[in-house]
C-alpha cells in the first residue's frame, strides 16, 4: 500500500491499483452530437486529485464517421469548470492499424481519432485531474462520430472506465 498526502485530510494509505471502474453494459451507437454515456461519469471533490483510464473498443463501418470525444468537467449546474491541474494521454490504435497518440493539458476539448480506414479501434484514455478550490466537478466522457454518413460508429459493450482517487 501507498501512503500518500491528500490536502483535505492529510496521509491516506491507498491500494496499489485502480479502485473503482465502471463496465460498459451494452452498445451505444453514436450520432454527431456530443452526448455523455452515464457509465463513464465520476465526481472530483474539491482538491481531490482523481487518476483515470477509459478504455473504448469501437466498431466503424465508414470512414470519416472517426470517433471524437471530450471529457468535460463541470460545476452541479452544468457550466464547464477548469481542474486546478488537468493532464490528458491518448493512446489508440484505429481502424485500420494506425496508431494514435496524443497528449493535452486542455479540459473540455473535443478530440477525434482520425482514420481513412473502417473496422475495430481501440482507444485508451487516462490521465490526472486534480479538482479546483471553489467546487467540486462532475466529470463526463461524452462521445461522437464526426460525419453524419449512412454508417454507424459504435462504442462496444465491454468498454470500461477505471479511476482512482487519492
Amino acid at each position: 500500500m501507498s501512503i500518500i498526502s491528500n490536502g483535505n485530510i492529510g496521509a491516506v494509505y491507498q491500494p496499489d491499483y485502480f479502485e473503482t471502474s465502471r463496465v460498459l453494459a451494452a452498445d451505444s451507437a453514436l450520432t454527431t452530437s456530443a452526448t455523455a454515456e452515464p457509465a463513464f461519469a465520476f465526481n472530483v471533490g474539491k482538491n481531490e486529485r482523481v487518476v483515470y483510464r477509459f478504455t473504448l473498443f469501437y466498431d466503424q463501418d465508414n470512414a470519416g464517421d472517426d470517433l471524437q470525444y471530450t471529457i468535460k468537467s463541470t460545476d452541479s449546474d452544468g457550466n464547464a469548470v477548469a481542474p486546478a491541474f488537468y493532464s490528458e494521454h491518448l493512446n489508440a490504435i484505429v481502424p485500420g492499424g494506425t496508431a494514435f497518440l496524443a497528449v493535452t493539458t486542455t479540459p473540455n476539448t473535443e478530440d477525434t481519432l482520425t482514420t481513412t480506414s473502417t473496422g475495430q479501434g481501440m482507444a485508451v484514455i487516462q490521465g490526472v485531474i486534480l479538482g479546483n478550490a471553489s467546487s467540486a466537478t462532475t466529470v463526463n466522457l461524452l462521445l461522437a462520430k464526426e460525419a453524419d454518413t449512412a454508417g454507424a460508429t459504435t462504442v462496444q459493450e465491454g468498454s470500461f472506465l477505471e479511476l482512482r482517487r487519492f
